[in-house]
């Protein structure tokens, strides 16, 4: 066996990454692994700086057995974006490792790890949690996460028509409206949040920690049966409007059981009462409003990563670093 590591640079891994439907189908395994045992990860690790301003470690590791098996650790910076900035205000970087000579086998770059594996967990949430078919997609912010949210959701639901976009950046409304069109769906581009809220089957919330952000989303207000995603875990919501779910989600009970405030704070009125775990088991099939809000888990994070290595391995990408 080589000691070289294998470096996977984003290029690579955006070529690597597999369509959305294995993306879920992966995601869905890897929930399997975790309560079978044979996939276990610890909650996201957070060292906070300032108000959206982070470092984050997630490791995992799977005994996939006959001696085989991957480890991973996913680093995470989480900084506001500067004005005019063309950074992201995410960055990642995923090393792998084997299970059981405990050997570096490749790092990769994390970013668009994050990206798909963040829409797949939304995606595979409203799998287990939505039944019928959606037809308006509403968006909440129509940044990076959002572009790929419209990609996940599209490959998910063929009853898709409508896309409802509201950004405070006329810019990326307009960008994310032109990505809508591209795959056939009518875009409409809104100033009001209540509007997307009253006229969505599934709403999308995606707007990033900021001092003095207030939240200005209220549950009360949307269609009876609609799914709320929470990509921003919530901030963005009112505090008292959580009493209109019927239902509320998270990735794994473990990690997390309320949702968070704007102040990044755990909501004392809102709590989960199920996880991915219970859903992929068990589909939620009963009316009301539902709720999925989440942090992101590093079995995720694992369970795309490895397929990225092994991809890499079969086409021969990446390049090969001394040690």
């Amino acid at each position: 066996m080589s000691t070289d590591l294998l470096y996977l640079s984003r290029a690579d891994v955006e070529c690597l990454v597999p369509s959305r439907s294995s993306l879920r189908a992966a995601l869905a395994e890897a929930v399997r692994q975790t309560a079978s045992g044979r996939l276990k990860f610890l909650p996201k690790s957070t060292l906070t700086y300032a108000t959206g301003h982070s470092f984050q470690s997630m490791p995992a590791l799977l005994d996939k057995g006959e001696a085989t098996g991957f480890a991973t650790v996913k680093w995470v910076s989480v900084v506001p974006a500067r004005a005019h900035s063309s950074l992201d205000n995410i960055h990642s970087i995923i090393c792998v490792n084997d299970l059981h000579t405990g050997q570096p086998l490749a790092l990769m770059d994390g970013n668009y790890i994050t990206l798909v594996r963040t829409a797949a967990l939304s995606a595979l949430a409203a799998e287990h949690m939505l039944d019928g078919e959606p037809a308006a997609l509403g968006f909440i912010g129509c940044g990076q996460q959002a572009a790929e949210h419209l990609s996940a959701f599209h490959d998910l639901y063929p009853s898709l028509r409508h896309v409802i976009c509201f950004s405070r950046s006329e810019q990326s409304a307009q960008k994310l409206a032109a990505s809508a069109e591209a795959l056939s769906l009518k875009s409409q581009i809104t100033k009001s949040p209540e509007y997307v809220l009253q006229h969505s089957d599934i709403i999308i919330s995606t707007v990033p920690a900021a001092p003095g952000l207030a939240p200005f989303l209220d549950a009360g207000i949307m269609k009876d049966d609609a799914l709320a995603i929470m990509v921003d875990l919530g901030r963005s919501w009112v505090p008292e409007g959580f009493a209109a779910f019927a239902h509320i989600a998270t990735d794994s009970l473990e990690q997390s059981v309320r949702p968070y405030d704007n102040q990044g704070n755990e909501l004392q009125t809102a709590r989960a009462q199920m996880d991915l775990e219970t859903l992929v088991e068990q589909p939620l099939k009963e009316p009301g409003k539902k709720a999925f809000f989440f942090k992101g888990i590093a079995s995720a994070d694992l369970a795309i990563a490895a397929l990225v290595y092994q991809n890499a391995l079969e086409e021969k990408k990446g390049h090969r670093l001394p040690r």
